[in-house]
């Protein structure tokens, strides 16, 4: 490996890094048919840093992404005001069970911390799914506690 990946706020100036950290998360979690193409991530990443929408922070390694995070804030009466979310979290195959994963979640934390955040929640991969078991596991050892299922409505 090389030297140890440093992590930075990402600006719309790093869709593209971004976007491809997010495809290959997808990747993983969805069937072919279902992912949604690069440049469309790129342009959606572009869109939604540059108006502050999510907050990114990218982990470069010898000038090259190995890791992301990215978060939105909303606000819920159950969390006492106001809370975050950790939208995709992604590191590169050959840099998981270096600490990244984990130094990516400790500058979530920090950053829902200086935002005054109740809470970070994420939703982590179904039961039986590719890297399940795993994910629980990190998610877990690092202070998560399951709060049950989510469910989507597509619009």
């Amino acid at each position: 490996m090389l030297a140890t990946p440093t992590i930075r706020p990402a600006s719309a100036a790093d869709a593209f890094a971004v976007a491809l950290l997010v495809r290959r998360l997808l990747e993983i979690v969805l069937p072919p048919e279902r992912l949604t193409p690069l440049a469309t991530l790129e342009q959606t990443a572009a869109r939604l840093l540059a108006e502050g929408a999510i907050v990114a922070y990218l982990a470069e390694a010898g000038g090259a992404p190995v890791g992301l995070v990215t978060l939105t804030e909303f606000h819920a009466i159950f969390a006492r005001g106001v809370m975050g979310e950790i939208c995709e979290i992604y590191v590169e195959p050959t840099w998981r069970s270096s600490g990244l994963g984990e130094r990516l979640v400790a500058t979530a934390r920090d950053h829902g911390q200086a935002r005054g955040w109740s809470r970070i929640e994420l939703t982590a991969p179904m039961a039986g799914s590719a890297g399940a078991e795993r994910a629980w596991a990190f998610y877990r050892r690092l202070g998560f506690a399951d709060i049950g299922p989510r469910l989507m409505l597509p619009l």
